[in-house]
């Protein structure tokens, strides 16, 4: 990588961390960077990264059983990032269902609207690059994937976070 790449990536970096600092201070109501959280979700929140952390730990080994079986030559580097996105999606789908994922000072519907332009722009992205490059180059999966995988991800939390909202309505 050149110096002008380098800086790119950089400058690229820091306007997303601005864009994340904005974000967060619009969506709590408080216009703090901070969101807050009770007792019983900070109580739910420490068993959700337990069980984030386990869920990973188990992935990792098996992913390095099939990778020992050359099952995942495909995967490459990409590989990496599933086994984190496994800890996340175990520990916001746990954090969700205990009502211990959008803090009090949260407002709940920007923080939806937010998580819904991060999976649109990572789909848009992802589909763009697959279209571009491919899905497979050079025999593995191409960075596309990731973008595709977030954007995956960001559907899997709305739809989570649309399942609980039609549990609590028919609850109450």
């Amino acid at each position: 990588m050149d110096l002008i790449s380098v800086a790119c990536f950089m400058f690229g970096f820091a306007i997303a961390i601005a864009i994340l600092v904005f974000a967060m201070r619009h969506m709590n109501s408080d216009k703090k960077l901070c969101t807050k959280y009770d007792e019983r979700q900070l109580r739910a929140r420490g068993n959700a990264f337990k069980y984030g952390f386990y869920a990973m730990l188990i992935a990792c080994a098996i992913f390095m059983m099939l990778e020992q079986m050359e099952f995942l030559a495909v995967l490459g580097s990409t590989s990496y990032f599933i086994l984190l996105i496994i800890g996340v999606i175990t520990q916001f789908s746990y954090a969700i269902f205990k009502d211990a994922y959008i803090g009090i000072n949260t407002k709940a519907s920007k923080f939806i609207v937010f998580m819904a332009l991060i999976g649109l722009f990572n789909l848009g992205i992802g589909a763009l690059i697959c279209a571009e490059d491919g899905f497979i180059v050079d025999g593995v999966l191409g960075s596309g994937v990731v973008n595709l995988i977030c954007g995956g991800m960001c559907v899997i939390l709305l739809s989570e976070l649309a399942i609980k909202k039609v549990i609590d309505t028919k609850a109450s």
